[in-house]
């Protein structure tokens, strides 16, 4: 199956963002650019996260560095989440055995 893609340009229209700001994600390694015959695009996979990074950016004036800060920390409470969740199944586990 083909991967769908976006181009940059279209997405910075579309989003009335500057490729600049999609250059400095793709160097901080929050997306990844897919270089398809003369056109840079994005995977519509990364277009969700994309568009918070956009959101971000422009509605909260946050930049580049504060994003990757985010997204770590984000990533952080996603496996906290997670390990809460395995540790109270291990718990109902052994509540329901005692």
């Amino acid at each position: 199956m083909a991967t769908e893609l976006i181009t940059i340009t279209e997405y910075c229209i579309h989003h009335r963002t500057e490729v600049s700001f999609i250059d400095e994600l793709e160097q901080s390694g929050l997306i990844h650019i897919i270089q398809q015959d003369e056109e840079r695009c994005i995977d519509y996979d990364q277009l969700d996260q994309l568009e918070s990074y956009t959101r971000w950016y422009q509605d909260l004036d946050i930049n580049v560095a504060g994003i990757e800060t985010i997204h770590h920390l984000l990533q952080k409470i996603g496996a906290l989440q997670q390990q809460v969740r395995t540790l109270e199944a291990g718990l109902s586990h052994y509540e329901a055995g005692a």
